[in-house]
């Protein structure tokens, strides 16, 4: 029976073409016998053959062929399969779909030949007569499209004419290649190609490349080219290359750094900058090593190092070193160094709930930044600042730590304060009265709370040319403090805030000031000098001092301790005034009304022991002068000013109007004044000068919170002689209760442009014109300060200023950067003028940066920057040498 169901079997295909001859007048069919199949067929593999399961008894005993597929192939058409079982090959038209195991075929025709066990592959003319549907093919790395190709499934061997592939940003076009899917145990896949083209430009006909005449291409490793030239709009350039090594590896790998710019410098001479190596240490950290080389002997070294983990941290360094050759205007020539360290590290919030590192670090010497830099924040910035922080809290604990390091830096005095790392512990919300289990209302008591702060700390003051010499490590101050703060608060009379607190520091010093009296007499005299032999001309007699003092620092370990009692009482008043007319609607005026009073002993008494008199004239034994023992304490010393009982006054205000709209029906409250507040204070039982100056500060938004405007007077109840207060009320001498000291009012405004300015004030304005300026001008920016200081007999501007920075899109391809402009009004000058502009060139990019303050300029045409091909560029700069700054990147 088994032996009939085979022969029935076999002889099933050949019935079905006797009967399914195709008609002669069919466009699709061929010379010879067809047989039309489902698009959705398989051809049989080792696990089917004729429609039958894998499973079937009568499949298991059929003996197969040794040089069968290994699994099935499956296709599929669009418009059309046919079969020539003569022949044994099978026809697919539009749209057609090849998969065999991790390979797959995607083409407009593609025949498969099941002799030969390979397929081929083209595309088809479209009623335009262009070819469409060109042949993609995928297996495993191996990606690429061609005209035509051939492709065997046992070898796993095929050929190519016309390939375009891409391997990360790099394309490569060749006329006629042969690869080899998964030839090495590693899974990458070879292709050797002729006549082939290197290029980054994604069009179909490439601007530029590198033309070499064979190529041997690793998948995802490396392409290694023989002779080859840079050939830009098809025009071979002179530019050629024996050899060359195009790394194809995903992600970072260790490569050369090509020179961003060819510099000229008069100082320096001719330069390449940014020439070095590039080190991807692991997978979270990459470095650089770059240098910046001239022929007149100056140069810079630096360190770039760029770090991420992710959910955990990212940050990036730069150490930067630079020794130039100077010369002054009597042709002396010397040598500047100059030091740059930045450091920058951001902790993710997920990283860790109760641990929180990082902060930014940015120091240099020789003022680095205007030396080597051109770019407006290096000529313009004139301090610098760093803070990096290790915090630690406690989950369910009252207490946190911290470790601050911190830093400021005046570029144009060179003055340099630098905290090191300093100890912080917090203890906070103590309620050491509270019950533990509280029965009825809470008491009074209950609601006293204690906080304790301590701190350890060490500062250093110097100039950044003195920052690494070993004698500035006499010169760190240290010490340490405490700080215990008792405070309650509670209502009185149900309106009123009663709050009373205790404060008590101390501080720990280990040196302190110690001055002496010398009465010998000393003339002091100008002496004129001989400028070539260095002998003294003439003596003449400039000063007597009678007696010298001498300050010594003594090393010894003492603590000053200070303790301040006040209690303060406060409360709120609201005055509203409605209106049923009109635009405003409404008036608020919401008043916190403040008073305090502290007492502070007088901490000059000889009991205190932190003050003592020295004496300043030998003809007079009385002429003693106070001195502060710990005057140069890093947290300062006891005031000098005396003590007892001090009230203190504070009047906070606010100010809000209710406006209506017409339009809409609807209103909408803005701030008159955010705030408003009049401070001053009162010493009881001190005879002279008792009142203090009264103060009155505020500020405001204007123009629906375009700018803002701030304000602070400054009024005295004594009058004045010779720039000093005296005991006589203004009100005496002029009936008037406040005589005016000084006054500034600032206004500045951030960030507008005419987009802004639209939404703003034209929010419902559809005019298509406006529109268009406002896209326009969207990406520009324009800032205004004005400071206005007021004194009695005249009024200055300190300040008046008006900068712009952004870009305009002249077109499409075309585009002005405004790095920085502006117009001092007060000083009558611009201020540091910065342009570039670019256009785009596909895959080129060109632009010149234009810096007329320093003379210089720099200019480019260049590949895209960020492609394997970026090195291919015409850089040229002219003026001070700015190493890492180019076009429009910062460094």
């Amino acid at each position: 029976m088994k032996t009939i169901l085979i022969h029935l079997v076999l002889l099933c295909p050949l019935l079905l073409q006797a009967q399914l001859r195709p008609n002669s007048t069919d466009t699709l069919s061929i010379a010879d016998s067809l047989f039309r199949l489902s698009p959705n067929d398989t051809l049989p593999g080792a696990d089917s053959l004729l429609g039958l399961s894998p499973n079937d008894t009568l499949l298991q005993q059929l003996r197969m062929s040794p040089d069968s597929l290994s699994t099935k192939v499956t296709y599929t058409s669009l418009d059309s399969i046919f079969t020539d079982l003569p022949e044994r090959k099978t026809y697919l038209f539009g749209q057609a779909r090849v998969q065999y195991e991790e390979m797959t075929l995607e083409a407009d025709y593609i025949v498969l030949d099941w002799n030969r066990q390979e397929l081929y592959a083209r595309g088809l003319p479209d009623s335009t007569g262009q070819i469409s549907g060109r042949p993609h093919f995928s297996d495993g790395s191996q990606d690429f499209e061609a005209s035509e190709m051939r492709y065997n499934f046992n070898s796993r061997k095929g050929i190519i004419i016309d390939a375009r592939t891409t391997y990360e940003d790099l394309y490569l076009q060749t006329r006629k290649a042969k690869f080899f899917s998964e030839a090495d145990t590693s899974g990458s896949s070879l292709l050797y190609g002729q006549s082939a083209i290197f290029t980054t430009c994604n069009a179909e006909h490439p601007h530029y490349g590198i033309r070499s005449t064979k190529q041997k291409i690793i998948t995802e490793k490396i392409a290694v080219v023989g002779p080859s030239n840079l050939e830009i709009l098809d025009v071979p350039t002179p530019l050629w290359l024996p050899f060359g090594f195009f790394p194809l590896k995903k992600g970072r790998s260790t490569g050369l750094i090509f020179p961003r710019d060819f510099n000229f410098d008069q100082r320096y001479g001719f330069g390449l900058n940014n020439v070095g190596w590039y080190f991807p240490l692991n997978d979270y950290l990459g470095l650089q090593l770059t240098g910046d080389l001239y022929f007149k002997g100056s140069f810079r070294l630096r360190t770039i190092g760029n770090y991420a983990k992710r959910y955990k941290y990212k940050g990036n360094f730069r150490l930067e070193y630079a020794n130039l050759a100077q010369e002054n205007a009597l042709a002396q020539t010397g040598r500047k160094q100059t030091f740059e360290i930045y450091l920058s590290h951001q902790q993710d919030p997920r990283a860790h709930p109760s641990r929180n590192i990082g902060g930014n670090i940015h120091i240099q010497t020789g003022n680095a930044l205007k030396t080597n830099y051109n770019d407006p924040y290096s000529q313009l910035t004139n301090t610098l600042s760093s803070n990096f922080s290790w915090r630690e809290s406690f989950p369910g604990k009252p207490y946190s730590m911290s470790l601050n390091f911190s830093h400021s830096q005046n570029t144009q005095t060179q003055e340099v304060k630098i905290n090191f790392p300093t100890f912080n512990f917090q203890a906070t919300n103590l309620r050491p009265f509270k019950r533990r289990n509280p029965i009825g209302q809470r008491k009074w008591y209950e609601d006293i709370t204690l906080s304790y702060a301590s701190e350890a700390k060490a500062s250093l003051n110097t100039t950044d040319s003195l920052l690494f010499e070993k004698e500035t490590l006499n010169d760190i101050q240290y010490g340490a403090k405490h700080n215990v703060n008792i405070s309650s608060s509670f209502k009185i009379l149900k309106y009123l805030n009663f709050t009373p607190r205790a404060t008590y520091d101390e501080f720990w010093y280990f040196d302190q000031l110690h001055k002496s009296f010398d009465p010998d007499t000393v003339f002091v005299f100008d002496y004129e000098i001989d400028k070539e032999t260095g002998d003294t001309l003439s003596a003449t007699p400039k000063d007597t001092l009678y007696g010298t003092v001498i300050t010594d620092t003594l090393r010894d370990f003492r603590a000053i301790r200070q303790f301040n009692l006040s209690a303060s009482l406060s409360t709120k008043l609201f005055g509203t005034m409605l209106f049923k007319r009109g635009p405003l609607r409404g008036l608020r005026h919401v008043m916190t009304p403040s008073v305090s009073l502290s007492y502070r002993p007088d901490y000059t008494g000889p009991n205190w022991g932190y003050f003592d008199y020295v004496q300043v004239d030998s003809r007079n034994p009385d002429s003693l002068v106070i001195y502060n023992k710990f005057a140069n304490g890093i947290y300062g010393s006891a005031p000098q000013t005396g003590g007892g009982l001090s009230l203190n006054y504070k009047l906070d205000n606010v100010f809000e109007a209710k406006l209506f709209s017409k339009r809409d029906s609807s209103t909408r409250n803005i701030f008159l004044l955010k705030r408003f507040t009049i401070s001053g204070s009162y010493q009881l039982g001190k005879p002279e000068l008792a009142f203090s100056q009264v103060t009155a500060n505020g500020n405001t938004s204007l123009f629906k919170g375009l700018g803002r405007m701030e304000f602070r007077f400054t009024f005295d109840p004594y009058e004045e002689e010779d720039g000093q207060r005296i005991n006589t009320f203004v009100w005496d001498s002029r009936r008037k209760p406040l005589r005016f000291v000084k006054g500034e009012v600032r206004f500045a405004t951030s960030g507008i442009n005419f987009k802004k300015l639209q939404t703003t004030f034209f929010p419902n304005s559809q005019n298509e014109k406006q529109s268009e300026l406002a896209a326009f001008f969207s990406q520009l920016a324009l800032n205004y300060n004005l400071v206005w200081n007021i004194r009695p007999d005249t009024a200055f501007i300190s300040i008046h200023s008006l900068s712009l920075q952004g870009s305009i899109p002249l077109s499409q391809l075309w585009k002005l950067q405004i790095t920085s402009i502006g117009y001092d009004f007060a000083k009558e000058k611009i201020t540091y003028p910065s342009f570039s502009i670019s256009r785009d060139l596909h895959c080129w990019e060109m632009g010149l940066s234009w810096y007329p303050t320093n003379d210089s300029y720099t200019f480019y045409l260049r590949v895209d920057t960020g492609t394997p091909l970026d090195f291919i560029k015409i850089p040229y700069q002219k003026g001070i040498a700015q190493g890492g700054f180019s076009g429009f990147q910062s460094r």
